[in-house]
């Protein structure tokens, strides 16, 4: 369930996600400037062609990360978005990090208030669907996939769990405000 406390929700930009990291990061090396850039801005081989939530890459020269954030409206084409999809997608992305924590990039923290999550940025790996159609070949994607299948299948399946815990699940995460 998501909280609100009625105040505006923060609009992250490359100008303020700096301060707005200072606050919930103190981690991170606040001494020189962070480089940011805004997913979307680069190819599209690099970036991808999502759509829908606003996000950045930062680094401050050792940590690199994800900055993500969603908002009323898709990032391309205005169309209404619910707000509750990026926790919902951070809930998933929780749940498969307990189950194959390998494939899952680090999670930092979830914002209700600004509808923000942060994760490690993992863009030093390629986007598979370009790789595959150049013809790359990756020795290890069957048997990567087929475990990453295999496992949270079965680790959220009725097999594995007791008949409330996946009914629960189920209910959780079967919403109109997914995909």
């Amino acid at each position: 369930m998501l909280l609100h406390n009625n105040s505006p929700m923060l609009i992250l930009t490359k100008e303020n996600i700096t301060d707005y990291l200072r606050d919930r990061m103190p981690e991170l090396d606040f001494s020189k400037p962070f480089i940011i850039s805004a997913v979307g801005e680069g190819p599209e081989e690099e970036d991808g062609d999502g759509f829908v939530n606003y996000v950045f890459r930062v680094s401050d020269g050792k940590k690199k990360l994800i900055v993500k954030q969603a908002r009323e409206k898709g990032r391309k084409g205005g169309f209404a978005v619910p707000l509750e999809r990026g926790f919902y997608e951070y809930q998933s992305m929780e749940l498969r990090k307990a189950i194959v924590p390998d494939y899952i990039p680090e999670l930092y923290f979830f914002d209700h208030e600004n509808h923000v999550f942060v994760t490690e940025d993992v863009s030093h790996l390629k986007i598979i669907r370009f790789q595959l159609n150049k013809g790359v070949m990756f020795p290890k994607f069957a048997s990567q996939t087929a475990e990453y299948l295999a496992k949270t299948h079965f680790y959220t399946s009725e097999y594995y769990l007791d008949t409330k815990a996946f009914r629960d699940l189920t209910i959780h995460f079967m919403n109109h405000k997914m995909r």
